[in-house]
């Protein structure tokens, strides 16, 4: 029991992977990426990295870089061990992402957004007596309670409503008798409140750090709601300026801005304008864009299958790779020396409808080397897998493989084990069908996790995966 900032946790590495390897084991997990919001969680996940192949991407709200309390040194500290190391950064604003530059070049500026539809709930009229001002948030030292109050002074005909904890200035706020301090309210109340809202404001301290790297939420959600919108001058919203918001830090501008939109005589966008944008701005369009980041936190890898007839054998190594492969980048390419028993046909019909396949057409069989490299000359994937026509794969076997180059530069090629091969690749198997196939593999996986064989005499090409620059150099 210990304040968030002052551990990671090092002293307990041990009893935290337990806990971490119960859930991947409990849920059978086998592909994923982890999504550090923490700087303190770091040495977890790059232990997390090594032992299961899951990439780090650091989704980048705050800039802890910047803390200058000693009691935070170790957040600071373990904040550019996270930029600097993660295969991924995810910044919420520029100027988080101009941070993030500096330690890393794998990186991506995604902005905040809104739950459309919850916030959209407060759309439309309503009627009161007093005209309502409305904050909802923090009012905590970045909240400008100064410029609140001359706000009250400057209109005692409105109402100035706040929903939120407050830790600073509650007493200079409970002053006036305009200025409503409710409380926390549910999230799933805010819609009700904001409706009666006929202008939002967003009074924060643009002198800090933290309002610089502030893309505020409560903006997208406000206009959610196609409400008015008065603010300090957030460099997030600079852009917006005028359109979709009022800015200015001058108390007396700031009042005049207020003003104008309770009058109705300002010049911002209409309410369905707001609306739309907000619509633009939702989770689900940030989540799509956040998806194909993580794609590049993983280096691709290009799957080349060898086909000669064999129509269903070729089906089942197909299906397996396009149905247990959930690696987030990589390609397939299919290349069929000459079949001639409906290969050919299925294999185009395959890549009409699945976009991540490729389908090239050998007009001879050019056998096993000759076709193989057909393929690999197309391929652009930092690694290639080499799989023959006649396998199935189970989940999680692009990570395992990968994994194992990544941790180790001085690898250049790797392998797996099969029920089948002349080789030391071959293991005893106790399933008897392709149903029971799946379940082994996991607890096999599960219990020799991480176990290497350097000292085999032949890596068997029935699955190989070949670092590119091996590729390139031989």
């Amino acid at each position: 029991y210990t304040a968030i900032h002052l551990t990671d946790w090092c002293t307990q590495e041990y009893e935290l992977k337990m806990q971490i390897d119960r859930v991947i084991e409990t849920y059978c997990i086998r592909d994923a990426v982890i999504i550090v919001d923490y700087p303190n969680w770091v040495h977890l996940a790059q232990t997390m990295r090594e032992e299961y192949g899951f990439k780090i991407i650091t989704d980048y709200m705050d800039d802890y870089t910047g803390f200058l309390n000693p009691a935070e040194n170790l957040v600071r500290k373990n904040c550019e061990i996270l930029l600097k190391t993660s295969d991924m950064v995810v910044a919420s604003s520029q100027f988080l992402h101009d941070i993030a530059a500096k330690y890393n070049s794998n990186l991506e500026l995604i902005r905040n957004g809104t739950e459309f539809a919850h916030f959209h709930a407060a759309f439309g009229e309503t009627v009161h007596e007093r005209k309502i001002i409305g904050y909802y948030g923090a009012v905590a030292e970045w909240f400008q309670a100064d410029k609140v109050a001359y706000l009250a002074r400057s209109l005692p005909e409105c109402d100035i409503v706040i929903i939120g904890h407050v830790t600073k200035a509650k007493s200079s706020l409970d002053k006036y008798s305009n200025i409503k301090l409710l409380g926390e309210k549910p999230y799933e109340e805010l819609p009700a409140y904001l409706k009666d809202f006929d202008v939002c404001i967003i009074p924060f301290d643009t002198s800090t750090d933290l309002i610089k790297a502030t893309n505020p939420v409560k903006f997208y959600e406000y206009l959610s709601a196609g409400k008015k919108i008065v603010s300090t001058r957030i460099p997030e919203l600079e852009a917006y300026k005028n359109r979709y918001v009022y800015m200015a830090d001058e108390d007396e501008a700031f009042v005049e801005y207020v003003r104008l939109c309770i009058a109705g005589n300002d010049t911002l966008c209409s309410a369905e304008e707001c609306v739309e944008f907000a619509r633009e701005h939702d989770w689900q369009e940030r989540y799509e864009r956040f998806r194909e980041a993580s794609k590049k936190a993983v280096p691709k890898i290009s799957i080349i299958v060898l086909t000669f007839n064999n129509l269903e054998i070729n089906r089942l190594c197909v299906n397996s790779i396009l149905e247990k492969t959930a690696y987030p980048n990589y390609e397939l390419i299919i290349v069929d020396n000459c079949s001639s028993d409906g290969t050919r046909e299925y294999l185009m019909e395959l890549s009409g409808r699945q976009p991540g396949v490729r389908v090239i057409l050998n007009r001879d069989n050019l056998g096993f080397a000759a076709g193989n490299n057909v393929g690999m000359r197309e391929a652009d994937g930092d690694y290639i897998v080499l799989l023959n026509n006649d396998t199935v794969i189970t989940r999680g076997w692009l990570t395992a493989l990968s994994k194992h180059m990544e941790n180790n530069v001085m690898v250049g090629m790797c392998g797996p084990v099969t029920n089948s091969i002349g080789n030391e690749a071959k293991i005893k198997v106790d399933y008897h069908s392709m149903s029971e196939l799946e379940s082994f593999s996991y607890h096999y996986t599960a219990k020799h996790l991480n176990e290497e064989y350097k000292d085999i005499n032949v890596l068997a090409l029935f699955c190989t995966m070949i670092k590119r620059q091996v590729v390139d150099e031989c």
